[in-house]
């Protein structure tokens, strides 16, 4: 019975041991996909400004081209 129990208490022992390292495991991963997912947030916003930017652009360069035709349809009429 002693031999069943030490064998016993030995493999609990091992298996202890075993998810010890794979939440260690799973701890790291957990780190490297939070350090991931704040560069994620970071190139968003950063997107995010570009895109806004690009937009502040387009919407000029329609202005723009809207006065153009504004102005050389009015000399046309003249």
């Amino acid at each position: 019975m002693t031999d069943r129990l030490e064998k016993l208490m030995a493999s609990l022992i091992e298996s202890g041991k075993e998810t010890d390292r794979r939440l260690q495991e799973t701890d790291r991963i957990v780190q490297e996909n939070a350090l991931q997912l704040e560069k994620t947030r970071q190139q968003m916003a950063e997107t995010d400004k570009k895109l806004k930017a690009l937009g502040i652009q387009v919407g000029g360069i329609d202005e723009n081209q809207g006065h153009h035709a504004e102005q050389y349809f009015q000399n046309a009429f003249e």
